[in-house]
């Protein structure tokens, strides 16, 4: 790309500041590209770890646990925009469609004091 040549000048140059703004804008683009698939990757394990907790047998638990996967989710969607993925878009579509599930029978195991699995 044009941008990705430019940077490479950049780089080339014998003027040390140019040199030392391309390395922060090379650095920047490679962290916010890790930064981005980290968030993806890190937010579904969390979003499946908190959905676990939503029927944690101590109560604050589940209801931080019940306002995490909204979090959660909301993060997801809005991190992947309309670029995202269909893989996620389906994964997430199936998450969203068991949480009122999910919360349901947290709220049933509070009320009997039992918890189902």
């Amino acid at each position: 790309s044009r941008f990705a040549s430019f940077v490479e000048l950049l780089l080339t140059t014998n003027r040390a500041g140019f040199r030392a703004f391309a390395i922060d804008v090379v650095g920047v683009l490679v962290m916010r590209a890790e930064k981005a698939h980290l968030e993806k990757e890190t937010a579904k394990l969390l979003l499946q770890g908190v959905l676990g907790c939503v029927l944690d047998p101590v109560s604050s638990v589940r209801s931080k646990a019940i306002l995490g996967v909204g979090s959660l989710l909301k993060a997801l969607v809005l991190g992947g925009g309309n670029d995202m993925a269909d893989e996620d878009r389906d994964w997430l579509s199936g998450v969203a469609r068991k949480i009122p599930e999910i919360v349901v029978r947290a709220a049933s195991d509070e009320k009997t004091g039992v918890r189902t699995v």
